[in-house]
């Protein structure tokens, strides 16, 4: 019996790692092929984080993104921004009046969402490409969201 117990439990463990490594997969390729079929660009492997700004959920923390992606973030290579924002409830004429390399706005709003990476605001943590980590911006969270910014930055 406890030849089959350790047999199963590896089994379940391996399941799991097979799942997550799937989701991991499709996350990239969902996330590719947004970039590819909205804005006509491959996700370079270079690039280590996704900004996305939104207008959903917490409008304070939102327009602290948005200050610190107008500071810190436009033209870096290996940071991308994603506006999702309509523009009806954070101000986002700096994206819209400049072409930065690596500022896209979404036109379709709401194709992004159906990725389901993240619903508000949030950082996505890449590497060569995959999806890494998920961080929705969230009021209680944000000193240490920011200091996840600033590391990346460098």
């Amino acid at each position: 019996m406890d030849g089959i117990m350790k047999k199963c439990l590896i089994l379940l463990v391996s399941g799991m790692f097979y799942l997550i490594s799937c989701w991991q997969k499709q996350a990239k390729k969902d996330l590719q092929s947004y970039f590819r079929e909205e804005f006509r660009v491959e996700l370079s492997a270079q690039v280590h984080t996704l900004v996305v700004l939104d207008e959903v959920g917490c409008k304070g923390c939102n327009v602290s993104l948005s200050n610190w992606i107008q500071k810190k973030a436009l033209n870096h290579e290996k940071i991308w921004v994603l506006v999702t924002a309509t523009g009806a409830h954070i101000d986002i004429s700096p994206y819209l009046n400049v072409k930065y390399r690596n500022v896209f706005v979404e036109q379709n709003i709401g194709t992004f969402r159906e990725l389901k990476l993240c619903g508000s605001s949030g950082i996505i943590l890449l590497s060569q490409g995959r999806v890494e980590k998920v961080e929705c911006l969230s009021a209680q969270e944000l000193e240490k969201q920011f200091a996840l910014l600033e590391n990346r930055i460098k």
